[in-house]
């Protein structure tokens, strides 16, 4: 059990030098340790980085949308209507899709 546990540790302790990105791939490795920024700009950085990624519909494809929206950028309707489509169609994991599409409305309607 000792064993495992060390085991475990250093498969997630490794240094960031020691993580490879996929052949071809020109994206910078930005993960770190530890923290290295405040935490207002290590959320905006994920929020920015969750909007850009934005073009997928269907179950996931609201989620982006929430940081768009908080972010003060246009929401993508035909990708909210999607995910809408995704609740009445009664698919898998429709549940977080449905958590999703409260909190855009808590944060359009309720916070402004």
């Amino acid at each position: 059990m000792k064993y495992a546990i060390l085991f475990i540790i250093s498969c997630f302790c490794l240094p960031c030098a020691a993580i490879q990105q996929p052949e071809g791939s020109t994206a910078k490795d930005d993960y770190w340790t530890m923290p290295q920024k405040p935490y207002q700009q290590r959320r905006l950085m994920y929020l920015n980085y969750c909007a850009a990624n934005s073009n997928e519909a269907g179950r996931d494809g609201v989620f982006p949308q929430i940081a768009r929206l908080e972010l003060g950028l246009p929401v993508n309707e035909d990708i909210v209507r999607k995910g809408i489509a995704v609740v009445y169609q009664n698919r898998d994991c429709n549940d977080f899709t449905v958590g999703g599409l409260v909190r855009l409305y808590y944060i359009n309607v309720l916070c402004d």
